[in-house]
């Protein structure tokens, strides 16, 4: 199944927001791209995700709960989910 891979790169902090603004539309505009098309795949695989994105929440409903539901059993406190820096959260 093909892919898209987005790779931006900057020198300077102050273009920070407005990279983010370019790659946001960027994956907006394929995402709208591929569901018109009826191809569209709202798995995100975590290794390439943004920041911006949830990656957790494209695997489906079923998982992502059953990832919460584990999260919340061996992490009662959710400290993995409240104080490690970084990350993408459920």
């Amino acid at each position: 199944m093909p892919g898209v891979g987005i790779n931006i790169g900057w020198l300077s902090e102050k273009d920070d927001a407005a990279i983010y603004q370019i790659l946001q539309d960027s994956l907006a505009a394929v995402e709208n791209y591929t569901k018109a098309r009826k191809v569209h795949l709202p798995f995100v695989f975590l290794n390439d995700a943004w920041a911006g994105q949830k990656p957790f929440v494209s695997y489906g409903q079923q998982s992502h709960n059953k990832l919460k539901a584990a999260s919340k059993k061996y992490d009662r406190s959710q400290m993995f989910q409240r104080l490690v820096v970084g990350g993408f959260k459920l």
